[in-house]
């Protein structure tokens, strides 16, 4: 090898992989956002009269709708969530039922405007008649996530 040892040549290879795993671990951490603001539920909020506004703390605000209002399962639902006065890099919403584990239900809501995302989600048929469900708005800003959740009753 031309003057230079197999140990040297060993000693650098495992010096860069050890720097790889740092940087590594370290953008990891860098790129999880965490969730910085989880806001209370209100019960006023009734998505099938009309979209409902959750106002943040730092004086922004997140509006969230459904359509069809009559929120039925196995169909596809429009969702639309407007922000103002926050900067928002992405959003996507979580579905999970209140009182029964009903999987994973997610939709990424790609940017449709100035402060405007929409998506489209379909929520799996419960065995009873109708449940209660909970959408969690996540908007991922600069500083991390702010979650807004909204509740509704969905029925075959």
């Amino acid at each position: 090898m031309s003057g230079i040892s197999s140990r040297w040549v060993y000693s650098i290879i495992m010096a860069g992989s050890f720097l790889l795993v740092v940087a590594g671990h370290w953008l990891s951490g860098r790129l999880q956002a965490e969730t910085i603001l989880e806001l209370p539920h209100d019960p006023d909020c009734d998505l099938r009269q009309g979209s409902c506004t959750s106002i943040l703390p730092q004086g922004g605000k997140v509006t969230f709708g459904i359509e069809p209002r009559t929120l039925p399962v196995l169909k596809p639902l429009a969702l639309s969530v407007n922000v103002k006065g926050i900067k928002t890099r992405r959003v996507e919403a979580s579905f999970n039922g209140v009182d029964m584990n009903m999987g994973q239900n997610h939709a990424d809501l790609p940017a449709a405007g100035e402060g405007k995302f929409n998506g489209m989600v379909t929520i799996p048929v419960c065995i009873r008649n109708g449940m209660e469900w909970e959408a969690k708005v996540l908007l991922h800003t600069p500083d991390g996530i702010i979650v807004a959740p909204y509740r509704f009753w969905a029925s075959k």
